[in-house]
């Protein structure tokens, strides 16, 4: 859970753009009012009134880019927990056949990126089947 702290200055750094926005058309506001009608409550109205708004706004806009952000970072994690999934398939294949050989497949970056097996499959029935494979299935 985030601390007191930190969720009063993130909201700080979120409002002070806001603030400013509303002071100012506040300011012109109570600038254009007449003499008369120049108080400082009409003032304050003003700024709570625009400074409402203002937050609603931004906060549609933090809203709809955490909602993207969020959208990607699940795309991400779905991807991994698929590769996931054809790399535990793998690891069952190869237990279940202890002939294969598996290497790492490299990509540009150096990282592991897929996975080669080798099997080589004795095959016995009624006849007899030697027989090589070698494919780069990527995990």
């Amino acid at each position: 859970m985030a601390s007191t702290l930190n969720v009063s200055l993130r909201l700080a750094r979120q409002s002070a753009l806001p603030l400013v926005i509303a002071l100012g058309y506040a300011w012109w506001d109570y600038t254009s009012l007449p003499e008369a009608t120049r108080t400082s409550a009409a003032f304050v109205k003003s700024l709570g009134v625009s400074f409402f708004l203002i937050m609603w706004f931004f906060g549609q806009w933090f809203r709809a880019d955490k909602q993207i952000s969020d959208s990607e970072q699940l795309s991400g994690i779905k991807t991994d927990v698929e590769k996931l999934k054809t790399v535990n398939n793998l690891i069952i294949y190869c237990l279940a056949h202890p002939d294969a050989k598996v290497t790492p497949k490299y990509g540009e970056d150096g990282s592991v990126c897929g996975l080669y097996v080798d099997m080589q499959a004795n095959i016995s029935g009624s006849g007899s089947l030697n027989a090589s494979l070698s494919n780069g299935t990527n995990a």
